[in-house]
């Protein structure tokens, strides 16, 4: 459900965000071997001065910490091979977007990205979901979708915040929502440095998230404040520089934190969640860090 009225005040889009149905939560996790992973071209301005300065085997080490991480909390973690022609494919988060369809079947929105670098993954990815049954849906229109890049889902809620602005076109939400039978509220982004949502927003639980106020246009950031009742804002040396809010919490009880992020880590602790610290510096080469390197499964 894409309703622009519900979108004009806080009250309504309060409603809009509280009565939306429950989503069963994701049990496993998709990630791609980082065997090709690598700076090859420059699409975002982390890559700018990156090209060849990854260091493969720390990367390795990284990409291995994190998969532990998913695995010691109780998700399984899907692993598909990488591939020397997409060094970008690693970011697992960008290809495709899964939900349950309203039978309850696993299925697949299919990104358009924006980038023609990385146009090629998505059907490469997609190729690995044929022999699990997953349905799969491309958009229509072809109108640029990056994923949950973009697409955030609400905690225990059938709603996902919509990013915009740089690599998903605001037109692909309505879609998104025709398919999914989602409800979506669209957020415009304004900073070049967080231009996916998944790194200028990480939900905690139902009413908490963290985020950075610059990253979003007024009327954006005004959307967020009704739909989370406690929005934590974090420093911009650490959202823009830090990645911190690429982050991810996903059992509303332990986060998972891209290291020396030391005031998001004291704002998290002081809610009482566990965290753990990754050190992610060779992907943040490439401008991604741990919620951009995994998708969850349903």
């Amino acid at each position: 459900m894409y309703t622009a009225s519900a979108l004009r005040d806080p009250s309504s889009l309060q409603t809009f965000v509280r009565e939306a149905a429950p989503r069963p939560p994701f049990r496993s996790v998709l990630m791609v071997h980082p065997a090709h992973f690598q700076v090859r071209h420059v699409i975002n301005p982390h890559m700018e001065g990156m090209i060849g300065a990854v260091d493969p085997l720390r990367a390795h080490d990284e990409w291995e910490a994190i998969k532990r991480e998913y695995e010691s909390l109780g998700f399984p973690v899907m692993v598909v091979e990488s591939i020397d022609e997409f060094p970008d494919v690693v970011f697992a988060a960008n290809q495709l977007l899964p939900y349950l369809d309203a039978s309850g079947q696993p299925a697949l929105v299919l990104s358009h990205m924006a980038k023609v670098e990385r146009q090629g993954e998505v059907a490469y990815l997609a190729e690995s979901f044929r022999p699990l049954g997953y349905s799969m849906h491309p958009l229509r229109t072809l109108s640029p979708l990056e994923g949950t890049g973009d697409a955030v889902w609400h905690p225990e809620k059938n709603l996902i915040w919509g990013g915009h602005g740089f690599r998903t076109d605001e037109s692909s939400w309505e879609e998104v929502a025709e398919i999914t039978g989602a409800r979506v509220v669209p957020l415009t982004l304004v900073h070049e440095h967080m231009y996916h949502l998944d790194v200028a927003l990480m939900p905690i639980d139902e009413r908490t998230a963290f985020s950075y106020r610059g990253a979003f246009d007024e009327e954006s950031w005004a959307r967020l404040t009704a739909g989370f009742p406690r929005l934590i804002e974090v420093p911009e040396s650490e959202a823009a520089g830090g990645f911190a809010l690429n982050g991810h919490c996903p059992d509303g009880r332990t986060l998972l934190l891209p290291a020396g992020n030391p005031e998001t880590r004291r704002l998290a602790e002081s809610l009482g969640l566990e965290v753990r610290e990754l050190p992610t510096r060779e992907f943040q080469k490439s401008g991604g860090s741990i919620f951009c390197l995994k998708n969850m499964l349903p």
